[in-house]
C-alpha cells in the first residue's frame, strides 16, 4: 500500500462518490475506481460499499479511514519539516561573540527564544572562553 492509496481511500470516504472524489484529486474516474478496487484485493477486505449514489465505509474502511486521516496528516507534517529544513526555516542557528557584545545580540533574538513561534532560535548562551 503506498501513501497515495491512503490519499485516494480518505478522499473518496470525505466526498461520498467516486467522480467527486476523482474531481478534488485531479484524476479522472476509472483510474481512481481501479486503484481502491486494487487497495482492496491488496488488503483482502471490502473497504466501501455503495448505498444508492453513495459510497460509504464498511467496518474495515472506517478503521482504514480513521487512521488513515492521522497518517496523512502526519506525512504532511514529515514533509513540511523536510522542506523547512532544506530550505533553511528549521534548525540550529549558532551565532558567537565576545563578552561584550553578548547584550547586544542577545536582544533582537529575545523575542523569538522560548516563544514556540520559531523553531531557529533554540537558545542563546554566553560562551566563555579562557
Amino acid at each position: 500500500m503506498e501513501i497515495r492509496h491512503v490519499r485516494y481511500f480518505v478522499t473518496v470516504v470525505q466526498e461520498g462518490q467516486i467522480t467527486t472524489a476523482a474531481q478534488k484529486l485531479n484524476m479522472a474516474q476509472p483510474p481512481l475506481s481501479q486503484q481502491i478496487r486494487r487497495l482492496e484485493k491488496e488488503l483482502g477486505t471490502q473497504l466501501l460499499v455503495r448505498v444508492g449514489k453513495k459510497f460509504l465505509p464498511t467496518e474495515a474502511g472506517e478503521l482504514l479511514y480513521e487512521r488513515g486521516i492521522e497518517l496523512l496528516k502526519e506525512f504532511d507534517d514529515v514533509v513540511d519539516i523536510v522542506k523547512d529544513t532544506g530550505e533553511g526555516l528549521r534548525g540550529t542557528l549558532q551565532i558567537g561573540c565576545v563578552k561584550s557584545c553578548f547584550i547586544i545580540y542577545q536582544r533582537p533574538f529575545a523575542p523569538f527564544m522560548n516563544s514556540g513561534q520559531m523553531y531557529i532560535f533554540r537558545s542563546c548562551q554566553e560562551i566563555l572562553f579562557s
